[in-house]
């Protein structure tokens, strides 16, 4: 049975028409869980020991889908490298 965090992060992801894939949810679940912002790479290296066939380039489209359908933010990095924080529906501020 899905845990109610996976099945509200389920409805966002479909709620703007894209398909829910178990890479998509695995990402958003990992992101979710986070209270700090990572990089595609960091949550692909904290993913990839229990999802060995997730890809660093699924990461980053998952990532990207998150940013493009209001669930994530993408802050710049010094040395032009993206991090991601997850976003709740309401409105928020971020300290970076």
């Amino acid at each position: 049975m899905a845990t109610r965090r996976a099945q509200h992060l389920a409805k966002r992801i479909t709620a703007r028409g894209r398909r829910l894939t178990d890479q998509r949810l695995i990402v958003a679940e990992a992101l979710a869980a986070g209270r700090e912002a990572v990089s595609a790479q960091e949550l692909y290296a904290r993913l990839r020991g229990r999802h060995p066939r997730l890809a660093l380039a699924t990461v980053y489209r998952a990532l990207e889908a998150q940013v493009e359908s209001g669930m994530a933010r993408r802050l710049e990095r010094a040395g032009h490298v993206s991090s991601y924080i997850a976003c709740d529906p309401e409105h928020h501020h971020h300290l970076v």
